[in-house]
C-alpha cells in the first residue's frame, strides 16, 4: 500500500506545478490557484464553531445539487452550520450566492499536512462526500477522526478503477467511509464482490433536487414568441461535439426552432458557437431591445440558471456532453415529458439515460439524420415520466432516517 501512497502523493504534486504553470494562460486553473489562496487563514478565521458542523465535499456544480435536498433537510432539523467544499471553479463560483450553505470553499489540494490542518480547523461532525470526488488524505485523516463519513449518491459500474486488479489503493478509500449510500442495486453487489459490505440503496437524490424545482418554476420572457408556433429544439449544455454532431439537422430548412445553451456560457465560446453555425442566431441577452427576433430560427442562451426553466418550453431536447465529456443532466428535461437525445459515446455511466432509452422516450443518436427521422416519424413514446419520479423521490429522506 505505501508505494500507491507515494504514487498519489507524486500525481498531486505534478499536478499542481502544472497548474501554477498553466494559470496565467488558463482561466480555470488560475481560479483554482487564486482560490486556495491563504486558504488556512480563512478556515482559522471563520472555524471552530459552537454549532455542529457539517462537511460536503462535491467535485462540482452538478454533485452539489445532488446534495442540496439533503442539504435543505439537514438545514431545517439540526441546528448546524453547513461547510461546503468544492474541486473545481464551477461549482464553487456557481453558489456563491445561494442561501443554503453556510461557508462555501475550495477543498485544499489533498496531503498529509492539508488534511490534518483541514479538520483541526474545521472539525466537522458529520461529513459527506458526494458520488466520485474521493481524496485518500481527507479520507484517511476523517477515518481517524471521530466524524461519520458517508459517501452519498454513490453509482459504481465495473469498468470502475475499485473493481480492477490495481485497484486495491482505491478500494481503500471505500473502507474509510463510515456508511455508503447508493443509487441502484447494482451498485451494492458490486461493492459487496469487494468486501464493502456498509451500503444502503437509497435511489438518487436528483431526482429530489429535479422534481422540488420543477414545482416552482417561472416563465422565462420572450421564449414563447420566439417559437411562434414552430416545434422548438433545445439543445442543452452543449459542447462543439454536439453542434458539429447536430449541424446539418440545425442547417436544413424545417419547421424548428432551436435554442442552444452552451455547457460554458462565456463570450469566446458564444463566438465559436456562431461561427460553427454559418447561419443568423439571435443571443438571448438581446432579445428586449429587437422586435424582429421571432424570424430567427436559432436562439443562444448567453445567461446561466434559466436552462431549467427553458425545458419546459421544447417539442424536443438534445443533452449535450454525450460525445465526448460525458452526458450531462438529462433528469431536468425528462420531467416534463419530452423526448429527449444525446450523443452515443458517452452516456453509459448515467442509469436513468438506460431507463429513458428503455421506455422508449430517449435516443442515443449517432447523426443529425438519425434524429431528424425520428422527430418526422414520430418514432418516440409520450410516457407520463412524472410518475417514474414520483416512485424515486425520497433519497434525501431515506438517507437522513438512517443517520439520524
Amino acid at each position: 500500500m505505501t508505494i500507491y501512497i507515494w504514487i498519489y502523493r507524486i500525481i498531486i504534486f505534478l499536478y499542481r506545478i502544472i497548474l501554477n504553470l498553466i494559470a496565467p494562460f488558463h482561466f480555470k486553473a488560475r481560479q483554482m490557484i487564486l482560490g486556495r489562496k491563504n486558504i488556512f487563514d480563512k478556515l482559522a478565521k471563520d472555524f471552530p464553531r459552537k454549532e455542529m458542523v457539517i462537511w460536503f465535499h462535491c467535485a462540482s456544480l452538478g454533485e452539489y445539487l445532488q446534495a442540496v435536498p439533503l442539504m435543505s433537510i439537514l438545514k431545517k432539523k439540526k441546528s448546524a452550520c453547513l461547510l461546503i467544499t468544492f474541486f473545481s471553479p464551477s461549482g464553487y463560483m456557481g453558489v456563491q450566492k445561494d442561501n443554503i450553505p453556510d461557508f462555501v470553499y475550495y477543498l485544499p489540494f489533498d496531503s498529509p499536512q492539508h488534511a490534518k490542518q483541514f479538520l483541526r480547523l474545521v472539525q466537522p461532525q458529520y461529513i459527506f462526500f458526494v458520488k466520485y470526488d474521493l481524496w485518500y488524505f481527507y479520507l484517511y485523516e476523517a477515518h481517524r477522526s471521530s466524524a461519520d463519513v458517508f459517501l452519498i449518491n454513490g453509482f459504481f459500474h465495473v469498468q470502475h478503477i475499485f473493481f480492477k486488479w490495481y485497484g486495491v489503493f482505491f478500494i481503500k478509500m471505500l473502507h474509510f467511509f463510515t456508511h455508503i449510500f447508493v443509487q441502484e442495486e447494482g451498485s451494492k453487489h458490486l461493492l459487496s464482490s469487494i468486501g464493502i459490505h456498509k451500503v444502503s440503496v437509497v435511489g438518487n437524490t436528483k431526482y429530489d433536487y429535479v422534481y422540488e424545482c420543477a414545482q416552482t418554476l417561472k416563465k422565462i420572457p420572450y421564449i414563447k414568441q420566439f417559437k411562434a408556433g414552430h416545434k422548438l429544439v433545445i439543445i442543452g449544455s452543449s459542447w462543439p461535439e454536439d453542434i458539429t454532431l447536430l449541424l446539418p439537422l440545425i442547417m436544413e430548412k424545417n419547421n424548428l426552432k432551436w435554442i442552444i445553451v452552451p455547457h460554458v456560457v462565456g463570450e469566446r465560446q458564444i463566438i465559436s458557437l456562431q461561427k460553427m453555425l454559418k447561419k443568423p442566431a439571435v443571443r438571448y441577452s438581446i432579445l428586449h431591445n429587437i422586435d424582429n427576433y421571432m424570424q430567427y430560427d436559432i436562439l443562444i442562451l448567453d445567461c446561466i440558471g434559466l436552462l431549467f426553466a427553458i425545458y419546459s418550453y421544447a417539442d424536443f431536447v438534445y443533452v449535450g456532453g454525450g460525445m465526448k465529456q460525458g452526458l450531462h443532466n438529462i433528469l431536468e428535461p425528462a420531467i416534463f415529458n419530452i423526448p429527449l437525445f444525446f450523443g452515443y459515446k458517452a452516456y453509459y455511466s448515467c442509469p436513468e439515460a438506460h431507463e429513458f432509452i428503455d421506455l422508449g422516450v430517449a435516443f442515443p443518436i449517432h447523426s443529425a439524420q438519425e434524429m431528424s427521422l425520428i422527430i418526422q416519424n414520430k418514432l418516440y413514446l409520450y410516457r407520463n415520466i412524472k410518475n417514474s419520479f414520483l416512485k424515486r423521490i425520497g433519497g434525501s429522506q431515506k438517507i437522513i432516517q438512517k443517520i439520524f
